[in-house]
């Protein structure tokens, strides 16, 4: 079976999308030939199996760029490389495709929370997306909870959407991330026990409601269990970050 993924967020493996991109690179079937297709800004490398080939569009990456490359760059490539099935690993699916594809929804938030439609631009996009994933062959979500949001806003039939559970990489495992750990908490002058924090700066994200519990919990939990949030901080001139970074000087006023 001849295989595309749309690759627009292979070169952002710090993205959840990335992430989940490349793990399935990593783990396709040896009997499926893949094809990845990425706008030719994209640089590709050579980590995966050789049964993966790299077709390039001259989409732009721009927001424009972006849904050029969704909506008519990328069902390009499916019909000029003939391939079988198209699979889009996050919420873009094209309107209009020559193969069946399968898409994967990760959430979607979009539809849940107004500051993701709070702009004409964003409702068009959101209302494209909504629109297309009625054609889709099959839809994947990545948890039970979102597979409900799904059925539930983008009114699928239930046998078209199922949840696959994602799983953590093996250095997320107790037993083989015990060295990777240990390097950490000496590189950061952690104890042994802490609490930590991964999941990005967006206010979706709720980082501040997060760091006012601790505040909060700080007096019973003490120094034994520090959070420990990781990542660079947004620019200063995102409207975030001057919320967080006051939330963070109150608490460690706090704290002293």
């Amino acid at each position: 079976m001849r295989l595309a993924l749309n690759g627009w967020f292979y070169d952002q493996p710090h993205t959840g999308s990335g992430q989940y991109l490349r793990w399935l690179l990593h783990y396709m079937p040896d009997d499926v030939e893949v094809t990845l297709i990425t706008p030719s800004t994209i640089t590709h490398q050579s980590t995966h199996a050789s049964r993966i080939t790299y077709h390039a569009t001259q989409s732009s990456t721009s927001n424009l760029g972006k849904v050029r490359f969704e909506q008519f760059d990328f069902p390009k490539a499916c019909r000029d490389l003939k391939t079988d099935l198209a699979h889009i690993p996050y919420w873009a699916p094209p309107l209009n495709s020559p193969v069946p594809f399968v898409v994967t929804i990760h959430d979607i938030m979009p539809l849940l929370l107004p500051e993701y439609n709070d702009s004409i631009k964003l409702r068009l996009y959101n209302a494209l997306v909504s629109a297309a994933s009625q054609g889709a062959s099959h839809v994947i979500a990545d948890s039970e909870s979102s597979r409900q949001d799904i059925l539930k806003h983008l009114r699928l039939p239930q046998e078209k959407v199922t949840s696959i559970l994602l799983a953590a990489s093996p250095e997320y495992f107790p037993r083989l991330g015990a060295l990777v750990d240990i390097a950490a908490r000496q590189k950061y002058n952690l104890p042994e026990a802490y609490v930590l924090y991964l999941g990005g700066f967006h206010p979706r994200k709720n980082v501040r409601g997060l760091l006012a519990a601790w505040t909060w919990a700080s007096d019973s939990i003490g120094e034994q269990y520090p959070l420990v949030i990781a990542g660079a901080l947004p620019k200063k001139s995102d409207r975030f970050y001057d919320a967080l970074s006051a939330r963070h000087r109150r608490g460690a006023a706090q704290k002293k």
